[in-house]
């Protein structure tokens, strides 16, 4: 099996962390300038409010912990192992040709004295306004008469979809983007003046639109009182519609998937005519996903042949300066079974395990690399305890990727992270025993593992979590005969590491859930802890028992599945 290699430091890599705030809450974002040496403030706060947007940690303390030791020698010359493949994932639209607008035109020129002709021709900037002003005289209807439907064409359509934190990838608005501005005059759009349909395989059913406005980009707007002057109309809609996913096991094919018919005219206060409803329906062209668009497609091929597909945000600052002294930390998620597949998608759609990390509020905080590898069909399986990321040969594809990458990129060795639920926290517990010195944290939900390599983890600050009630991996039985997270921690404290247990309801108000986090943290620092439990209380977790983290994605908007 491959072994973990590190660049050699530069005097760049040495520079303090910066530990930043903003309105009194500390980022959970900051785990990113954690090195071997400090405590998981930010790492924990990031768990603690399940990795949310909006995060709280604390400030990085020292640890009393062994440095951190290469397990390889490092080479700057080539990768020592596989090879990349990288590729772009979306193409950009081609852009729709505008129809020009004829200018009016009068008749022939009959009857026009020598005098008009010789002041038409010297009065050039007349001229050009009474054009205009004829041309506006055009374009105004007659008394009685409507508008001509095509005054304000539509020129594309694009699906916004959005990785929610409880029901996975939805499609959650539509934008049109017309010829001219839309201009509302304070007025608002009412959501039934336009009728959404989505054509999923061979069921056609409506969607529920729950307001419109206009907007200056293709962008939904959090704000109450959405709408500004500009050439997209967006048309958002009820991310709990039965049909609004855009995936099940694999992503569902979106394109030219939804229909937009307007069925009442839109007008100003006044009585002004915006848009006027028309006869027929308009489709999508494009589909776009924020964030999880930001990350490039690759695959990854070790020593032995075997292929790991992989998706990667790069930090903006790297992209723009990629020759630069500076180097960034590298976040590793690891997804659940469920994500087992071979489309490199749904490990970044199906939960928020990456997306949270490469969010641009986060990125501009604390830039990271974020790398999200997907395990390829069959799912691999030797044995029972060995699946997913402990099977033999996905776990050295992992090591071989995380080395190569490391070599490749200006990776800080120092802050390596990782990420995992449910098998993919099962993969964490089996690799931290096997490189116990490489990485600077992890964050594990409804976790499995042996309870007899944890006394080589005993420095290593995690904060883990775990619902009670969980069917899938119970919380003390585990799965496949190895324990869960309960009979794990116990083992880790019987070992030497003191862990900070909290537990409460996995639905609290996101505010309430933050507090409890920030205190659970608070507690710990006291205590001179670097471990600690979370488990929420049965019957509080939505949608399932299994899905811990949930509850920080609909109040926090955590990252995980």
């Amino acid at each position: 099996m491959g072994r973990i290699r590190r660049p050699a430091r530069t005097a760049a890599d040495t520079a303090p962390p910066d530990s930043r705030r903003s309105g009194g809450h500390e980022h959970a974002s900051g785990l990113m300038h954690m090195t071997h040496r400090q405590i998981p403030g930010p790492i924990l706060g990031t768990i603690g409010t399940r990795l949310g947007d909006s995060p709280m940690t604390g400030d990085a303390r020292h640890l009393p912990r062994p440095g951190m030791t290469p397990l390889g020698r490092a080479s700057a010359l080539a990768p020592p192992y596989g090879s990349f493949s990288v590729h772009r994932t979306r193409q950009s639209a081609p852009c729709p040709a505008l129809a020009g607008r004829p200018t009016p035109y009068g008749g022939p020129m009959r009857d026009i004295t020598r005098r008009t002709a010789l002041t038409m021709a010297a009065g050039t900037v007349t001229a050009s306004t009474v054009i205009s002003a004829a041309t506006a005289a055009a374009d105004a209807p007659a008394p009685g008469r409507p508008v001509a439907s095509g005054a304000n064409p539509a020129l594309r359509t694009t699906l916004i979809t959005r990785v929610t934190p409880r029901n996975n990838w939805r499609v959650t608005a539509v934008a049109i983007r017309y010829a001219h501005p839309l201009h509302m005059r304070g007025g608002v759009i009412p959501p039934s003046a336009f009728q959404v349909t989505a054509d999923l395989g061979r069921q056609s059913a409506a969607r529920t639109v729950i307001r419109a406005y206009p907007n200056t980009v293709a962008r939904t707007d959090d704000h109450p009182d959405a709408g500004r002057p500009g050439r997209y109309l967006v048309i958002e809609l009820d991310p709990d519609d039965a049909n609004a996913q855009a995936s099940g096991t694999d992503p569902l094919p979106l394109h030219r998937a939804y229909a937009v018919r307007q069925v009442a005219d839109v007008r100003t206060p006044g009585g002004g005519l915006v848009l006027p409803a028309g006869p027929w329906a308009i489709r999508n062209d494009d589909v776009i996903t924020p964030v999880v668009d930001d990350f490039i497609a690759g695959s990854f091929t070790d020593s032995t042949g075997f292929e790991l597909a992989f998706r990667l945000y790069q930090p903006e600052k790297f992209v723009r300066s990629p020759g630069a002294a500076t180097r960034y930390p590298l976040v590793i998620t690891l997804h659940g079974g469920g994500e087992v597949a071979d489309n490199n998608m749904t490990q970044l759609t199906a939960n928020r395990i990456a997306v949270t990390f490469a969010k641009p509020e986060r990125q501009r905080r604390h830039p990271a690399f974020v790398l999200a590898p997907q395990i390829p069909l069959p799912r691999p399986m030797d044995g029972p305890g060995n699946t997913d990321w402990t099977d033999p040969k996905v776990r050295a594809a992992l090591v071989e990727l995380i080395d190569t990458f490391t070599m490749q990129r200006p990776v800080d060795a120092d802050r390596l992270y990782l990420v995992g639920l449910s098998s993919g926290a099962r993969g964490i517990f089996n690799l931290l025993p096997r490189h116990p010195h490489t990485f600077a944290a992890a964050l594990a939900t409804a976790n499995w593992g042996d309870p007899s390599t944890m006394d080589s983890t005993t420095h290593i600050p995690i904060w883990a979590d775990h619902s009670i009630d969980d069917p899938v991996v119970p919380y003390r039985e585990g799965r496949f005969g190895k324990p869960g997270t309960w009979t794990l921690m116990n083992a880790l404290e019987s070992a030497g590491a003191q862990i900070t247990r909290g537990e409460w309801a996995n639905d609290l108000p996101k505010g309430e859930f933050e507090a409890r986090s920030r205190a659970l943290l608070n507690r710990a620092r006291r205590a001179d802890s670097h471990v600690l439990f979370t488990s929420y209380t049965p019957g509080t977790t939505p949608v399932s028992p299994h899905f811990a983290w949930a509850q920080a994605g609909s109040s926090i908007s955590p990252v995980r599945s």
